[in-house]
């Protein structure tokens, strides 16, 4: 689980995106979290259910400019599909 805001309380922030699944969470997976809604904040926290492990090698934040951008500029450099909306 993802979570954004200016809490330093991380329970206190807003989850963004779905908790990730074990199947998303494989070795050599990139997995990829979108907010449903742009958040505002200082904190980013990581969260996992307990009694697993938790590793990941890189962790990148953006700021949209525009979410339709962002979102469309993610699929398709990262996840390399087709980016499609309804706006």
């Amino acid at each position: 689980m993802v979570r954004v805001g200016s809490h330093d309380m991380y329970g206190q922030n807003d989850q963004c995106g779905a908790a990730v699944t074990a199947e998303q969470a494989h070795a050599g997976a990139e997995v990829v979290i979108l907010c449903e809604k742009p958040i505002c904040g200082v904190y980013l926290s990581i969260h996992q259910e307990p009694g697993g492990y938790l590793t990941f090698c890189e962790v990148r934040a953006y700021e949209p400019v525009h979410l339709y951008d962002t979102r469309k500029y993610i699929q398709e450099k990262f996840l390399k599909r087709e980016a499609s909306y309804r706006v």
